[in-house]
C-alpha cells in the first residue's frame, strides 16, 4: 500500500535561480505536486552555500535544491561542486536546471555529483511535467 500526500514527510526546496521568470515558473511547477513541501529561493550562490551549510546540520536540512547551472557570479558548477564537498549536504537529492543542451555541461554535472540534469524546456508543459517527476525522487 503506497502513503497518501499527508503521510508523506515534507520535502524542504532550495532554489538557486537569479531569473525572477524562471523562479516564478519553478514555483507554479511545484503548484502541481501533491507531496508537502517547502521551498526556500535564492538568487546569489553565495548567499545560498551560505544558507545550505547552516541549515544541513539541522534535522530540516534540505532535501532537494534545483540549481541552475548558468548563474551570473558564482557559477552553478562551482556551488555544485561546494554542495558535494559538504558532508552534511552529501544527501539532499540535487537537480541542475539548465537552458544548456550542452553535452560537456551535462558531463561535467554528473562528475561534480548532480543526481539529475534537466534543460528548462521550450514547452511549459514540459518543463512542468520534469519538475512534477522530481516529487517522486526526493
Amino acid at each position: 500500500m503506497s502513503a497518501t500526500p499527508a503521510e508523506l514527510a515534507e520535502v524542504h526546496i532550495v532554489v538557486i535561480e537569479n531569473n525572477p521568470h524562471d523562479a516564478q515558473l519553478i514555483r507554479e511547477a511545484l503548484d502541481l505536486w501533491t507531496r508537502p513541501y517547502r521551498i526556500t529561493f535564492y538568487q546569489d550562490g553565495r548567499k545560498a552555500l551560505i544558507a545550505l551549510r547552516q541549515t544541513a546540520e539541522s534535522p530540516v536540512g534540505p532535501t532537494l535544491v534545483l540549481l541552475d547551472w548558468n548563474l551570473s557570479g558564482l557559477h552553478g558548477s562551482k556551488i555544485l561542486r561546494e554542495i558535494r564537498q559538504e558532508p552534511s549536504l552529501e544527501k539532499c537529492f540535487l537537480v541542475v536546471l539548465t537552458s544548456s543542451s550542452s553535452e560537456s555541461d551535462r558531463q561535467l554535472a554528473q562528475e561534480l555529483g548532480a543526481d539529475k540534469f534537466v534543460t528548462k524546456a521550450i514547452a511549459l508543459d514540459d518543463f512542468f511535467y520534469s519538475l512534477l517527476e522530481l516529487q517522486s525522487l526526493a
